[in-house]
């Protein structure tokens, strides 16, 4: 005979272990992606506004709504690299933005400069972007070599 507690629905869930799971624990698996089209955004973002700097237009809002996706995963999975990263990506364009609008450029004005910015930018965040996705690798080397006990 079944007992009650063995049916009842509003029992919580049995303790299941997480790392045996692997669907859950690779629930990160996305994560390496985001970051790569983050930095593919920064390098495709600074070659065109060498070219044209209107073209930051496009490139700010894309960066900042893939590096806020970035700092939630980074925030959820507690990723520090992933979090500075995701956080730079949204201040630099907000600092573009209000560069521009505070001294009044025009396109021509941003020219020189706003390039110029984003490549020493550049130079910081795909370094930070690379350590985030090391990161997130050797927390799933160890997250595999502690389930394979």
């Amino acid at each position: 005979m079944v007992g009650f507690d063995d049916f009842n629905p509003y029992l919580p869930p049995q303790n299941h272990s997480v790392a045996g799971d692997s669907h859950l624990r690779r629930a990160g698996a996305g994560y390496p992606i985001v970051l790569f089209m983050c930095m593919a955004t920064i390098v495709t973002g600074l070659a065109l506004s060498v070219v044209n700097v209107e073209t930051i237009i496009a490139s700010g809002p894309v960066l900042s709504i893939l590096c806020l996706i970035a700092l939630i995963i980074a925030i959820r999975k507690s990723f520090p690299w992933g979090g500075i990263f995701g956080v730079s990506g949204m201040v630099i364009t907000m600092f573009c933005f209000a560069l521009i609008k505070s001294l009044g450029w025009s396109p021509r004005d941003a020219e020189p400069w706003i390039p110029l910015i984003l490549a020493g930018y550049s130079l910081l965040a795909i370094p930070c972007g690379l350590l985030a996705v090391r990161e997130h690798l050797t927390r799933n080397k160890q997250e595999d070599a502690s389930g394979d006990r």
